[in-house]
């Protein structure tokens, strides 16, 4: 699949921000772990992290050419 150099200026930093954002949700979930005290944390890690992934992992998905032919 080609991308003209537009989406990828657009998508690529759109990716490292996931990336980023996966390892922050991930992190708060291990201290939450540690300390149950902090529990919250991870359920509004979560309420943010899944809709925002929802959106965004469509674009990077690859077209599945199989179901093309």
């Amino acid at each position: 699949m080609r991308f003209s150099l537009s989406t990828k200026f657009v998508y690529r930093p759109l990716f490292l921000v996931v990336i980023v954002f996966q390892m922050w949700a991930l992190n708060i979930y291990k201290v939450s772990i540690m300390n149950p005290n902090l529990f919250h944390l991870p359920n509004l890690a979560l309420q943010i992290y899944f809709p925002l992934t929802r959106s965004i992992i469509p674009i990077f998905k690859q077209p599945n050419y199989n179901s093309l032919i």
